[in-house]
């Protein structure tokens, strides 16, 4: 697939959604990109809301969505160029033009001229967050202050060839990026399937030659290992320039929630810096490849391709707060850095999960950051290829819903494939029926209760959904208890409420009141959700999840009920509350408390087509229990045999546990059957050790 081709794609897809929705074709456009870099790390949220105003001296102000990254203080503002422009380049004056819609912003915001503003707009919500965070500047130990403004510009065009990328001037000291998103970078964002884009330092970009190094352990084909002491100012100037990209997810999320500044680190960066090499941990840094030069002094690194600071994230952001804040002089400062040199994709997949979590002993590592990799997706994956949807709507074929495990999978499938490969190929895997992992989470958390959690965006409700698959602590979770209800059933109900949650969003845009407010949608509809599945859930009931399955739709009392309750739930999220914004107030679960106390109309319609919840009965042979029995069959005597050598090897099992997994060798040495329990209970210890680092591939058939 060309890039003219992969644009009209692309952009028809962006029409779809905006007919779908009933929004303009601008933040439709806006919402698909920055699904895709939040997809790749990019950002962590982002907000549409579309605003445009005239500032200082009668200066343009236009704006369509924004957010603020909590972990490394950038506030990005998005603006979406004129999309029906029949110009076919984006020049640097109409580049300039744009940013500077947004820098006005940023100017009205910092010198307080939005208090004139209508306070429900989104400019005034966008300039008082920038005027908060700019005086928290001011505030020594809060961390939470505008380090950076980062202007992103979306077009559906390409850039000129004579495009200069200009640094821009400082706003009251407060340093400004732009990127430019456009036709050529979209479409090669595609074809790379959308994986993040990694920070290589040239480290005489940031003031120095190199960095001497020791080279202490290695292991063919997987890594290097080196020891190096960084210049604090060095480190810091990298933090500040490339923020939360140069950080792994574990170190970011950190970032995120901690918010006041290490007084213990600050007094030693500032008091005596010369100390700072002694009584700091340092710092632990991954790399997939390096530059150096072996000189007199030494070997000296002069070049860290895709840096990221797996350990030691709080050091890193208190040497830039250092600088930033009290103007401190590094020149003194060293950091001890453990630089480890990863061969490849499939070991950076393997060993940075086993680094994070050794690197943060004396932390908690949140395991959602390694959630992605889970065997959960993996048979998610699988259930999805194997289940066909039933034909409907007139069409004589079935369908897939495509699970995209790996980011940009769908997309990254196509690009080789010519016009008409590529429409048989969506004929069977329609885009509308795309699964991404932020999705399915949204979808059942929704369902589960949790609206509030879903509220807070992508990120948190995928940590929410870690947890309860995998366990606070990568262990305990639904998983290790209960995979084997991980099956056709279970996903056949995973698509139905997917389905549900699809077309509420379109329905709800759809309705004549919402038009009129467009406004907080996604809280409209995970709390519309999660209110009637809680209300059938209390009546012992469930909403009819195999009718929507075979009809791949929602039915008609759902639909009547939803509309009725989502337009209930908008005045509820506006009525009397103790959070002025609306957004904010949604994510609080005392928010979600109190729509629980509320006495919602239920229709009776709904109410008849509810249906009772099926309760297995011991004697009954369920599809879990035969997925069991299969999966125990099917791994051979020397599988079993290594699972429990190598669970005894690390004293992970008891001596109970053991006896467990003694059943499953007899299963091949003695032909003896456990009973139903006896095959959950081996199927719990498996999920166990996986959780613990357990790998299949490890089995030695040699043995």
């Amino acid at each position: 697939m060309e890039l003219q081709e992969y644009i009209e794609s692309f952009t028809n897809d962006v029409q779809a959604d905006a007919d779908t929705y009933q929004i303009s074709i601008e933040e439709a456009f806006m919402s698909n990109i920055a699904e895709k870099l939040v997809e790749n790390e990019t950002i962590s949220e982002y907000e549409t809301g579309y605003f445009k105003k005239r500032g200082r001296s009668n200066r343009q102000i236009e704006i369509n969505g924004f957010n603020y990254e909590e972990s490394d203080g950038t506030f990005n503002l998005f603006i979406v160029d004129d999309l029906n422009e029949k110009s076919l380049s984006l020049t640097n004056t109409r580049i300039d033009a744009l940013i500077k819609r947004a820098e006005e912003l940023v100017y009205c915001g910092i010198e307080t001229r939005f208090l004139e503003w209508e306070e429900s707009s989104t400019g005034y919500e966008v300039a008082s967050q920038i005027y908060r965070l700019y005086n928290n500047r001011l505030k020594l130990d809060i961390d939470y202050d505008l380090k950076k403004v980062r202007i992103f510009v979306l077009t559906n065009k390409s850039l000129s060839n004579r495009f200069k990328n200009v640094k821009r001037e400082d706003i009251y000291e407060v340093p400004v990026e732009f990127s430019v998103y456009d036709a050529t970078k979209i479409y090669d964002m595609a074809k790379a399937g959308f994986e993040k884009e990694p920070v290589d330092i040239l480290l005489e970009d940031y003031g120095t030659e190199g960095i001497l190094a020791i080279k202490c352990t290695s292991k063919d084909d997987e890594f290097d290992s080196f020891l190096a002491p960084i210049p604090g100012e060095v480190l810091a100037n990298i933090y500040l320039r490339n923020g939360a990209q140069v950080l792994e997810g574990n170190v970011r999320s950190f970032l995120s929630v901690r918010g006041k500044v290490n007084k213990g680190i600050r007094k030693t960066i500032l008091s005596e810096p010369e100390k700072f090499f002694l009584l700091n941990n340092g710092i632990t840094v991954t790399s997939s490849g390096i530059s150096y030069e072996n000189t007199s002094a030494g070997l000296q690194i002069t070049k860290i391709n895709d840096l990221q600071i797996v350990n030691g994230g709080q050091t890193t952001a208190s040497l830039a707060n250092a600088i930033m804040k009290e103007k401190a002089d590094l020149s003194n400062v060293l950091v001890m850095m453990k630089l480890s040199v990863l061969a490849n994709h499939e070991i950076v997949v393997k060993l940075v999960p086993e680094i994070s979590r050794a690197s943060n002993s004396q932390n908690k590592v949140d395991e959602a950051d390694f959630f992605s990799n889970h065997p959960y997706h993996v048979k998610i994956e699988e259930l999805s290829k194997k289940i066909l949807a039933p034909a409907v709507d007139g069409n004589q074929y079935q369908t897939i819903w495509f699970y995209e495990r790996a980011r940009g999978q769908y997309t990254v499938a196509q690009m080789k494939l010519t016009k008409a490969q590529s429409k048989a190929y969506q004929l069977k895997n329609p885009k509308k029926q795309v699964i991404k992992k932020t999705d399915l989470a949204k979808f059942l958390m929704s369902y589960e209760g949790l609206p509030h959690e879903v509220s807070k965006g992508a990120q948190s409700v995928m940590k929410k959904f870690s947890t309860h698959v995998q366990g606070s602590d990568g262990e305990g979770g639904f998983w290790e208890k209960d995979s084997s209800s991980v099956n056709e059933k279970y996903f056949k109900e995973l698509i139905a409420k997917a389905i549900i949650f699809k077309e509420t969003e379109k329905l709800v845009s759809s309705l004549e009141w919402y038009k009129e407010v467009k406004a907080y949608r996604a809280n409209i509809v995970t709390y519309t959700i999660a209110i009637l599945a809680t209300h059938a859930k209390k009546k012992g009931k469930n909403i009819d999840l195999n009718k929507i399955w075979n009809n791949q739709h929602m039915y008609e009392s759902l639909i009547n009920q939803i509309k009725l309750t989502s337009k209930w739930v908008y005045d509820f999220l506006t009525g009397p509350r103790e959070v002025q914004n609306v957004t904010e107030w949604a994510k609080k679960e005392k928010c979600w408390k109190k729509a629980q106390e509320v006495q919602w109309q239920i229709l009776p319609d709904f109410e008849d087509d509810l249906i009772p919840i099926h309760i297995e009965k011991k004697t009954e042979i369920t599809e879990k229990t035969v997925n069991a029995m299969n999966f125990i069959v099917e791994k051979d005597e020397i599988f079993w045999r290594e699972i429990m050598k190598w669970g005894k090897k690390y004293l992970y099992l008891t001596p109970r546990e053991e006896g467990f997994l003694e059943l499953a060798v007899k299963i091949h040495t003695h032909g003896k059957i456990p009973s139903e329990r006896q095959f959950a209970e081996i199927i719990r210890i498996y999920n166990s050790m996986v959780s613990k680092g357990f790998k299949e591939q490890e089995v030695d058939v040699r043995n």
